[in-house]
């Protein structure tokens, strides 16, 4: 399951296009990984439209979290 497949990418980092502020919290980002994984981090708005690298600290069935490298 999809849960499963998140916590196997705990710990590792990957390359994240930021989309921008998350609609729930807006002192977060929400951007995409290569495999168009939900990625979650805290970081400025300013660095939506960017590659950047997230290292994994927390999933769950539908998102990953982490913080930016």
């Amino acid at each position: 399951a999809s849960a499963t497949r998140h916590a196997a990418r705990l710990g590792r980092t990957l390359e994240v296009l930021w989309e921008g502020p998350s609609k729930r919290n807006p002192a977060r980002l929400t951007g995409r990984d290569r495999s168009g994984r939900l990625v979650h981090a805290e970081g400025p708005a300013d660095l939506a439209g960017r590659i950047l690298p997230v290292r994994i600290t927390r999933t769950s069935a539908l998102t990953l979290g982490g913080e930016l490298t």
